[in-house]
């Protein structure tokens, strides 16, 4: 499954009631999946995902979207046998106070 790296940010104006729509590209690269959005400890929008190292491991990566830009993404886990479904989304979470927490599920050991 590939993850497509284009986001769409809405944004709704209360004096107005206009959507202004903007595309902008995403933080994940090219072998990313299983997407996740939530919030960091200051309420911008995060982006958690698995992506495909070049040696065939698999890393749990998340950025934070700020104004116009996306932090330079960060690695909570790597090399672990991330479980890969549709229903279960590893997450990166921004706590008040500044702490961040993460959760995913791993394959079980046959």
């Amino acid at each position: 499954m590939k993850f497509i790296a284009g986001f769409v940010l809405f944004a709704v104006s209360a004096a107005s009631q206009t959507i202004k729509v903007e595309s902008i590209t995403g933080p994940a690269g090219p072998d990313a999946s299983q997407a996740n959005w939530s919030v960091g400890p200051d309420g911008s929008p995060l982006l958690s995902w698995i992506e495909k190292s070049p040696d065939g491991s698999s890393a749990l990566r998340y950025a934070t979207y700020h104004g116009a830009k996306w932090s330079e993404p960060q690695t909570v886990a790597s090399k672990r046998p991330f479980f890969h479904h549709p229903a279960e989304l590893p997450e990166v979470i921004g706590l008040s106070g500044g702490s961040w927490m993460a959760h995913w599920i791993e394959t079980p050991k046959e």
